[in-house]
């Protein structure tokens, strides 16, 4: 290596090391370093850590872009309905809302029209009661006819 090259990794590699406040001696940075590295061997992975993640034998059972390929691209979509096409159609929560509405309004006149049915058959009833009173009447006016006439021919005679 250059000596450029050398100064510039040696500087950054001394810019690794945390500055010391005061001065320690060999057995302190020995010390030091250990607990370092002993903090690095508990969280560095091993074989069990590295037997969780796929290897390339694994890996080929997995889709590759060629399998992808048949499947359909953006392009192939294009024809169909987007989000924005489906702007202009009622959603789920309208349709709902939408049914509420058209329910209410089909108690209100669903009631309205029993209301008119009850009066037309109380007016049916009426009609009946009437034709019974009707029925009455002209045969009480059919027999003062007949006394009527009967005491009109004895004077006629």
């Amino acid at each position: 290596m250059n000596d450029s090259v050398s100064a510039c990794l040696s500087q950054f590699d001394d810019a690794m090391i945390a500055s010391l406040r005061e001065p320690v001696t060999i057995a302190q940075l020995k010390r030091h370093m250990d607990r370092r590295f002993d903090r690095l061997e508990r969280t560095k992975a091993d074989k069990a850590d590295l037997r969780l993640f796929v290897t390339k034998r694994e890996s080929l059972c997995f889709a590759t872009k060629k399998d992808l390929r048949r499947f359909a691209t953006k392009q192939d979509l294009r024809r169909f309905a987007t989000k924005r096409d489906l702007g202009r159609f009622a959603t789920k929560r309208e349709m709902r809302l939408w049914a509420v509405d058209i329910k209410r309004h089909f108690d209100i006149v669903a009631e309205s029209l029993e209301d008119k049915l009850r009066k037309v058959a109380d007016g049916v009833a009426d009609i009946a009661a009437i034709q019974l009173h009707v029925a009455h009447h002209s045969k009480a006016l059919d027999d003062h006819e007949t006394r009527i006439t009967a005491i009109e021919r004895k004077f006629v005679n």
